[in-house]
């Protein structure tokens, strides 16, 4: 009985997490203005960082935006940059997105691994974390955001510190009795796909969103 209750509430948690990450196809067009976002994007902790350090804000904002508008499409969806571009579009089917937090972060945790328990010897690791965070709202014209609802999305990526056999490892058989850890980091576009990814997360909670509010 208890095997069968952990099932399902595995089931019902991966069903609510691929629930946020399928969109709704629209049957009408419809369009979206995006308010500026410089203000928006933070990169926390910038000189501090890993991997954040070396990416480029403008870069990182264009990657979202590029991606954000190409998955739109997807969802029959326009998204406008423009102010002047939004003037002729009917109000029924038209919606701001107002980005009111995009914060790009690391975190770490640090483990110590025994290398030699005779000698008392440790191997210190720095494990990161990267991570992408995205608040916003959604409104109708006339860009009016009093009492919405507030979204969030979240995407991250962690570096790998594991006993478990590398492909390496597995085709020179060493490391069968798994007591060798293996420190694996990540790449250094962490951040451009992280972005890209939670830009299509975003595209998809969006056209939920205005899937019902249109029906």
């Amino acid at each position: 009985m208890r095997k069968f209750s952990t099932i399902a509430f595995l089931f019902i948690l991966t069903s609510l997490f691929f629930s946020c990450s399928i969109g709704r196809k629209l049957e009408n067009t419809h369009y979206l203005y995006l308010t500026p976002i410089d203000n928006t994007i933070k990169l926390e902790n910038y000189y501090s960082s890993k991997y954040l350090k070396n990416k480029n804000f403008e870069k990182l904002k264009e990657t979202f935006i590029e991606e954000f508008k190409n998955r739109l499409k997807d969802y029959n969806i326009v998204l406008l940059i423009e102010r002047n571009d939004n003037h002729d579009l009917k109000v029924l089917n038209s919606f701001t997105i107002k980005i009111q937090e995009l914060k790009y972060y690391e975190e770490f945790e640090i483990k110590e691994i025994t290398g030699n328990r005779q000698a008392q010897e440790f191997n210190t690791y720095y494990v990161t974390s990267c991570n992408v965070s995205l608040d916003f709202c959604i409104g109708k014209e006339p860009f009016s955001f009093v009492g919405i609802k507030k979204h969030n999305v979240f995407v991250g990526k962690d570096e790998k510190l594991s006993t478990e056999r590398t492909f390496w490892q597995i085709i020179f058989g060493t490391n069968k009795d798994n007591l060798v850890y293996t420190y694996k980091e990540l790449d250094k576009d962490v951040f451009e796909d992280l972005t890209r990814k939670i830009a299509r997360k975003t595209a998809a909670k969006v056209s939920q969103i205005i899937y019902k509010k249109s029906k």
